[in-house]
């Protein structure tokens, strides 16, 4: 009891001060509302809210909402829905862990970087490209680098995910609503209106006691916000007949700007016959490109021919791709078409894509880049 009495003399102090309404310091109802609830009115009625004040009615506000929340968690053990999501869950852990992690990603994945690489290779040797003897010794490398890869986290990752679908899954998805509900209410409904309410017993009696009057000029709309103004009614009504008296003179005008209206209008039409010209144009394009597209499908062996009778042929398109892109942006076509030209041409290549001529690795890259998924 005697502890308590300092801070019931300070309230005491605080709230049977009298100052004017004028004054710099606040009056005993403005103590009074700020200490109570983080607000405060001034002689016109506009409320404010202090940031860093708390109240003490919002957060008794909390400790209700906390346990209330606790309580609905606590309902969830009566509804079907947690028991068919405790199903629902397991299942979808066990297929994740067995067929996604186990299945696909750590044996058919690897299966398919063995068959990618070795086919590379294959290819690689039968066009006796520079350096063709490395390419099988380089296949296995990066095969069994990703293979390793995948089976040293695939398996424990995926025996971990399947072995907790009906073991830890059930057992937390039914502790679920009781750690909510216990979350609900040490957090919201304890914690934080113990803690608010002691912040507000600190912050709130030197405020109120050095605190200057509120008023519109004082607020920044963030450490002190103006809430509401009762003046506030009264400019909006204001501007409602101003607005109604501007649109009245407006209806007696409207005859005299109905040449501008036909103008404004002509200009729409324009606008749009303009776009439907430029829609029109678009798509009469696609539909030359689409046709030359089945044109050079279909005479693409007498392209061939051509090219063969000087010792060339359409693979060399794959090595080159972008240097004869290049050479081929002067015909008048986009990149993009062009992208497509180059597709058709190159559409049986057995090659690679060809990478930049910067794009350099080595072991140790290569691993960095088969982790990357590269």
């Amino acid at each position: 009891m005697k502890k308590s009495l300092p801070f019931l003399s300070i309230i005491s102090l605080l709230l049977s001060t009298t100052v004017k309404a004028d004054g710099y310091f606040l009056t005993a109802q403005q103590k009074k509302e700020l200490i109570l609830s983080g607000q405060m009115h001034d002689e016109q009625q506009r409320l404010y809210d202090v940031w860093i004040v708390t109240g003490y009615v919002q957060p008794v506000k909390h400790i209700k909402q906390g346990w209330q929340k606790a309580g609905e968690s606590l309902k969830d053990y009566g509804r079907p829905m947690l028991y068919s999501n405790i199903d629902k869950y397991s299942n979808n852990t066990w297929r994740y862990g067995t067929q996604d992690i186990l299945q696909q990603y750590t044996f058919e994945d690897s299966s398919k970087a063995w068959k990618k690489s070795m086919a590379t290779a294959q290819k690689r040797t039968q066009q006796r490209v520079f350096g063709w003897w490395l390419a099988y010794p380089w296949g296995v490398f990066e095969a069994g680098v990703e293979s390793m890869l995948r089976v040293a986290t695939g398996l424990p990752v995926g025996a971990a995910v399947a072995a907790s679908a009906y073991t830890v899954v059930p057992v937390a998805t039914f502790a679920w609503p009781s750690l909510e509900s216990v979350g609900y209410a040490t957090i919201e409904g304890a914690a934080y209106p113990v803690v608010a309410a002691s912040w507000n017993t600190i912050i709130a009696p030197p405020l109120a006691l050095l605190g200057q009057q509120p008023a519109p000029e004082r607020a920044d709309g963030f450490w002190m916000k103006q809430v509401d103004d009762p003046n506030l009614q009264v400019v909006a009504q204001t501007i409602k007949d101003w607005y109604k008296q501007l649109a009245a003179q407006q209806a007696t005008t409207m005859t005299a700007s109905v040449k501008q209206q036909q103008v404004e209008a002509l200009r729409e039409q324009l606008r749009q016959l303009e776009q439907q010209l430029q829609a029109e144009e678009k798509h009469h394009k696609q539909q030359q490109i689409a046709q030359l597209l089945q044109q050079m499908t279909a005479q693409r062996p007498q392209l061939n021919k051509q090219l063969a009778d000087k010792g060339l042929s359409l693979e060399i398109l794959a090595r080159n791709r972008q240097a004869i892109k290049v050479k081929l942006s002067d015909i008048g076509v986009s990149y993009e078409d062009l992208d497509k030209m180059l597709d058709v041409l190159g559409a049986s290549s057995q090659f690679e894509q060809e990478r930049n001529t910067d794009d350099k690795t080595d072991p140790l890259q290569r691993s960095l880049d088969i982790m990357h998924g590269r």
